[in-house]
């Protein structure tokens, strides 16, 4: 009798491991969930979407904005410093997804965290050659401390009315197809 159940059990346990392999790998293309593959992996998706803060971000010009202004759009705010080797490393994939969004309902928004203002972020824009890239200098912080951002870079996407969808804390491929996927999802159809 004994003899009989180990292969069973052998089967058994195999398809389990099987099964959980299979579960694992497609609870990425559950409907109605965001495709989360790649470097997409660690977007954590909000649990209740809650409101962007209602703090000031500073403009080369010295002009006031917020998250707010960009209501109607897909925000992908990410919140970087010139300091930051990974925020460095990511900031051209940061250019080239706002050259692919073009013409979409969403925007790319870059968030210095630095402390010294536009004196210090000006020159390294023109140094990395970040021009297409709609930079803002996030003054003292406050967008960062209002939405919990523990570590640079951070990047949080907001839904055309305003509220958080998810963030990914580290650097990213944010033109990877698997970025493009994940944006394009919360774009909605035909986008």
């Amino acid at each position: 009798m004994i003899k009989i159940l180990r292969p069973a059990v052998a089967v058994l346990a195999a398809a389990l491991v099987i099964w959980g392999v299979v579960a694992f790998l497609a609870r990425d293309e559950q409907p109605g969930a965001p495709p989360l593959g790649g470097t997409m992996r660690n977007f954590t998706v909000a649990g209740a979407p809650s409101p962007a803060p209602r703090t000031d971000l500073v403009a080369r010009d010295g002009t006031k904005t917020s998250l707010a202004a960009h209501a109607g759009k897909l925000v992908v705010a990410n919140f970087w410093a010139t300091w930051c080797g990974p925020c460095i490393r990511e900031m051209p994939s940061l250019v080239r997804l706002q050259e692919k969004l073009a013409g979409t309902d969403a925007i790319v928004l870059a968030l210095s965290e630095d402390l010294n203002g536009w004196p210090m972020i000006a020159p390294f824009v023109r140094e990395h050659r970040l021009e297409g890239l709609t930079i803002l200098h996030d003054a003292e912080a406050a967008t960062g401390r209002a939405l919990k951002v523990s570590a640079l870079p951070t990047t949080v996407l907001f839904d055309p009315d305003g509220r958080e969808l998810g963030r990914l804390t580290g650097p990213a491929e944010w033109d990877a197809p698997e970025a493009l996927a994940l944006i394009r999802y919360y774009l909605g159809p035909a986008r």
